[in-house]
């Protein structure tokens, strides 16, 4: 059995005692790669000529869906899974999946394949529905949204709009024209993302990137104008737009381990601070998970294999709605306000895992 620990350079640093813990744990059978010496290797379609020997598992400690998914083509368990790691690493999947399964979740705008949605966060069957103004003909462009300027007339016209990739058309292209490369069509469909989220919340809004992390680009924003220079300050990460839920800087963060509900740890952010992340300088503390919150890790539980991650919740009432997924999820918390060691329990996880191959 022979594996790689996967992490960005930075994080490796920053994260000596855990590499050393995983290292030791696995007694040799386990070697320290560097995803930024993997990822010219993984443009070219070549991964396996940059990989260290031929490894049966990879514990990847980077937010990378492609990486994991290039490693499990090989034959390589990955822990989590590609699966995993797409549904974590784009918030937009996240509320799509949660939707679908009708997981209770914070209200959510954002652009996904091209059209803004809005997705209402109900706790039996959440309601995604495509803003109705501006879709009246076949190629999802009225003439009255064509005489605004909101879609372009033709692809050569597209082609004219500087070549950026629109932040938030991933899957297919834009309506109502021939290209996914017109940054004019990117701009109004941001516009009317914004515009559609106006109308379904009242201000303050929360603004964040779907792939963010740990707080980063998060802002709290209290009129129109704030929230358009929040947009845009994203880019190229599409946004998600979202009215501020519960007590403002409080979630509650759940270890899974193996599926399974390892721990519920309470945050609290800095004082000032409306996020609530341990690491920005917000405290914790352990908490015995309501029944509530039980029910809505169960439901959460079903979406996914999960090895090792995070799902965080805010409290709106007497329901927890489900906020954000982390699959490259820390413990400081864990080993700061608990007795328990996350890192031995993965492990054994892990081993578990493997023997059953």
């Amino acid at each position: 059995m022979y594996g790689i620990l996967i992490y960005p350079r930075r994080e490796a640093e920053r994260n000596r005692a855990a590499v050393r813990r995983y290292l030791e744990a696995f007694a040799g059978e386990l070697s320290l790669v560097y995803e930024e010496a993997l990822l010219p290797a993984l443009r070219r379609g070549a991964l396996e000529r940059a990989l260290p020997g031929a490894p049966s598992f990879a514990l990847v400690r980077t937010m990378n869906p492609p990486l994991s998914r290039a490693l499990e083509a090989l034959g390589v368990r990955v822990f989590n899974s590609a699966a995993v790691s797409a549904l974590c690493n784009d918030k937009r999947e996240t509320y799509l999946r949660a939707a679908q399964a009708g997981i209770a979740h914070v209200p959510s705008v954002f652009c996904y394949g091209g059209e803004p949605l809005f997705l209402d966060g109900g706790a039996i069957a959440p309601a995604i529905s495509r803003e109705s103004s501006g879709t009246g003909d076949a190629a999802g462009r009225s003439s009255e949204a064509a005489v605004r300027g909101e879609w372009c007339e033709s692809a050569a016209q597209c082609s004219d709009g500087g070549g950026e990739t629109p932040p938030c058309a991933d899957t297919e292209a834009l309506p109502g024209h021939g290209s996914r490369s017109c940054a004019a069509c990117a701009g109004n469909l941001l516009s009317r993302t914004v515009a559609l989220a106006l109308a379904r919340f009242s201000l303050p809004l929360v603004v964040k990137p779907a792939r963010g992390h740990g707080g980063r680009g998060v802002s709290l924003c209290g009129t129109e104008d704030e929230v358009r220079a929040a947009v845009r300050a994203l880019a190229p990460d599409a946004p998600v737009l979202q009215p501020p839920t519960g007590e403002r800087g409080v979630d509650v963060r759940v270890y899974l381990l193996g599926g399974e509900l390892l721990a519920a740890m309470e945050r609290r952010g800095a004082p000032g601070d409306f996020r609530s992340n341990f690491c920005l300088g917000g405290e914790a503390r352990r908490l015995l998970p309501p029944p509530a919150l039980r029910e809505a890790v169960e439901r959460v539980r079903a979406l996914a294999d999960f090895d090792y991650a995070g799902a965080d919740f805010l409290r709106d009432g007497e329901r927890y709605l489900l906020n954000e997924l982390e699959d490259v999820v820390g413990a400081r918390m864990l080993y700061t306000h608990t007795e328990l060691d996350p890192i031995a329990a993965f492990v054994s996880h892990i081993r578990r895992e493997l023997s059953t191959k």
